[in-house]
């Protein structure tokens, strides 16, 4: 997911390996980091303040700035799709407090999606629309293509 724009600067775009930033103090959702698994780290100030924007969640969510003024944005969260070159998966065992990454790209139900197309919130799309997913069925075993387009 993007992350929040503040008053003079976009938020950071999501959804491909590693999510993206605007600003230097906000830092993307990586593979393997980011503010935590599943969820970017919430925006602060109020009213007239110089707050901060929050961050985009996903596989791991961006952070926010810790520096507050009209341009702090919040960064980008990362994206996983067991069977994509880069991404890395956790194993089973994982629980909310212990993130254990096994380094492959399949995740442990052994689900994998092929022929994908993989796109980050900042490149071109051909629609109108905040996010989606399409998925061809081709049978109980294998599905065709999965675009993601934040």
């Amino acid at each position: 997911m993007d992350g929040g724009a503040s008053y003079g600067t976009a938020g950071g775009a999501g959804g491909g390996l590693n999510g993206l930033t605007n600003r230097t103090r906000s830092k993307p959702g990586t593979q393997t980091s980011g503010y935590k698994f599943g969820i970017g780290q919430d925006g602060y100030g109020v009213g007239d303040s110089d707050g901060v924007a929050g961050s985009g969640g996903g596989y791991y969510g961006g952070t926010t700035s810790d520096y507050s003024d009209e341009c702090e944005a919040g960064a980008g969260g990362s994206s996983f799709v067991s069977g994509y070159d880069g991404c890395n998966a956790i194993f089973e065992e994982t629980t909310e407090n212990n993130i254990i990454h096994s380094g492959q790209k399949i995740h442990y139900s052994k689900k994998e999606f092929q022929n994908i197309k993989f796109l980050n919130g900042n490149e071109q799309k051909n629609n109108n629309i905040d996010g989606y997913a399409s998925i061809t069925y081709l049978s109980n075993n294998y599905k065709l293509a999965l675009i993601l387009d934040n």
